[in-house]
């Protein structure tokens, strides 16, 4: 034991706080999978239930969109979100049945927040009180319009944020499905990322540990990218994955994740990645 500038030093402490080795980190993965409509961004994300190790799974519906996952994953269960204050309602809860050791929440080793853009606007709505219409039906003519001068889209930046690290620090699998833009939108250059405010947008890479996005191709194929280029904002912290993997599902990333698969030196991704029935969200 020594003392250094008034800290107490001893083996496997520094003041007071227990260190560790970076070999014994247990943490599970917080993803944000993002792409157009039609990708089928719902459908990978509800994969998890095939993966023994992510079950069971509570999928956020924030967006109305399970539709097309009702007849592939029948008894994946599913908590309708209408209001912002139940996103808020559903952490509590959540955080209240914490488990570290089985690393759970309310006995759930997956959470889906889908679609997570459109939490943002239900986030909207709530900062201006919008969704108090909500029991008269929507009032689609008479609003509060979030604009820069009265500070809405900075309040609606910091709620994201909040959001998005308050799930990504329970200690389960989270999953945030989001819509994408084109922040460059020109004919030479695209730059497609999560669509939020675009400071949120610049923010997401560093607030989760992977972005992936979701694309179709001409062939109906699908395609998960996974590590940033010029033209595409993702990131694959694990460094597990290949650069692109093609018609992805859960289970194939899982097995990626877990060592199970081992990515090529040239960063081949597989052909095949099993009979996942591909939505059309």
């Amino acid at each position: 034991m020594s003392v250094n500038g008034g800290i107490t030093l001893t083996p496997g402490k520094l003041g007071g706080l227990k260190t560790r080795k970076a070999s014994d980190d247990r943490s599970l993965p917080s993803v944000c999978i993002y792409g157009g409509p039609g990708t089928g961004k719902t459908t990978l994300a509800a994969s998890s239930v095939e993966v023994p190790d992510m079950q069971p799974v509570l999928h956020l519906n924030i967006e109305n969109g399970t539709q097309s996952i009702s007849g592939i994953y029948p008894d994946l269960e599913i908590i309708d979100i209408d209001h912002f204050k139940q996103l808020q309602a559903v952490y509590n809860e959540l955080y209240k049945g914490q488990d570290f050791e089985t690393q759970t929440c309310a006995g759930y080793r997956t959470i889906i927040l889908d679609n997570l853009t459109e939490g943002q606007k239900k986030g909207m709505e709530h900062i201006f009180q919008a969704e108090k219409l909500a029991s008269t039906g929507i009032n689609f003519t008479e609003f509060a319009m979030a604009t820069f001068a009265n500070g809405g889209w900075n309040q609606s930046s910091e709620q994201t944020r909040k959001l998005i690290r308050a799930y990504r620090e329970l200690p389960c699998y989270v999953i945030l499905v989001a819509w994408e833009t084109d922040i460059e939108k020109s004919d030479t250059r695209h730059l497609y990322t999560p669509s939020f405010t675009s400071k949120v947008a610049q923010e997401m890479p560093g607030m989760v540990n992977d972005v992936y996005r979701l694309s179709l191709n001409n062939d109906g194929s699908r395609t998960l990218q996974t590590g940033r280029t010029r033209d595409v904002v993702a990131k694959d912290r694990t460094r597990k994955l290949p650069m692109k993997l093609e018609n992805p599902t859960m289970p194939l990333i899982h097995q990626y994740w877990s060592g199970a698969l081992v990515k090529s030196p040239e960063d081949d991704a597989p052909k095949t990645s099993g009979n996942l029935k591909l939505g059309k969200k």
